[in-house]
């Protein structure tokens, strides 16, 4: 598992929309981010640009994805006044406005995206939803590897953040053939759950991360994880899609053919809960979800 430190650029900085910087014998390599680690960065610079301006500048963006909105959606609900300048282009602009701004509006099935939902505890219901989004003439077997993914990630979320409060957000891209699913609760972190259980010490969060999608488990008895595991095993291995956890000071990306990557961010670029991105190509591929059920 490779361990870097992610960067997010800002204004003025380099043109590109995300980058990451390592150090490798005092020689800097600035290297392109896979797309989801690059939505997550893209939320960090608009971020970073209120501390500087006073407001979100949001004017030159020409892309939105659920990894970039739904925590910057849950960043502007925590300012006394919501100030971010919308997007000069009109069909952005649009839908960021139908995001950030319409969550009481309820989803209308069998559409293209699902707005942000808030839940103050995930259910059966909200896999439901996110499998209708996805596609109405999903097999059972598609359906069941979808469930199953999502529902073990919302169980832990349940079982360990103790969070608040908890909110999801998707996009049907049909040009491109994949869907994008994010989840956010701005509960204690990964990492503040490994401290919390006091069964490693005062764990790194990238440490924690680790552990985390590794099997290892806070509860007292000594048990494996399944939750972490299972989702990321049926997200990449039988779905073939792109995972993302960021929670705390940490991250990390799995993709198919195990290809996993582990990084410590910087604190300005961190979170106070955690972020799951995740991609889902279509059509999906044919196979027995059961096999990957850890």
């Amino acid at each position: 598992m490779h361990a870097g430190a992610v960067a997010a650029s800002g204004p003025g900085g380099d043109s590109r929309r995300g980058y990451l910087k390592v150090k490798c014998r005092n020689v800097l390599i600035i290297l392109n981010l896979p797309v989801l680690l690059e939505c997550y960065v893209d939320f960090c610079k608009y971020r970073n640009t209120y501390g500087e301006k006073g407001t979100i500048d949001l004017s030159a963006a020409t892309w939105f994805c659920p990894t970039t909105l739904l925590p910057l959606g849950d960043f502007l609900s925590g300012l006394e006044k919501t100030k971010y300048m919308v997007p000069k282009d009109t069909n952005v602009r649009n839908y960021v406005t139908t995001i950030l701004e319409n969550e009481a509006k309820p989803h209308t099935k069998g559409g293209s995206y699902i707005p942000i939902m808030k839940a103050s505890k995930f259910d059966q219901t909200h896999s439901e939803i996110i499998c209708d989004m996805i596609s109405k003439d999903m097999t059972i077997n598609e359906k069941t590897a979808v469930k199953t993914a999502v529902g073990e990630l919302l169980d832990n979320i349940d079982q360990h953040s103790f969070c608040a409060s908890a909110s999801f957000m998707a996009q049907r891209y049909e040009k491109l053939h994949v869907v994008e699913v994010a989840i956010f609760d701005n509960g204690i972190t990964i990492p503040g759950s490994f401290r919390k259980s006091g069964k490693y010490g005062q764990v790194e969060d990238a440490e924690a991360l680790r552990k985390a999608v590794g099997g290892f488990s806070t509860k007292p008895e000594d048990t494996r994880g399944h939750g972490l595991p299972t989702f990321l095993s049926v997200l990449t291995d039988a779905l073939e899609g792109t995972a993302l956890i960021v929670s705390g000071s940490s991250a990390y990306l799995k993709e198919k053919n195990n290809n996993e990557k582990l990084y410590s961010l910087d604190k300005k670029d961190g979170l106070d809960g955690t972020l799951i991105g995740m991609r889902i190509p279509l059509p999906m591929p044919k196979t027995d979800v059961y096999e990957y059920i850890k």
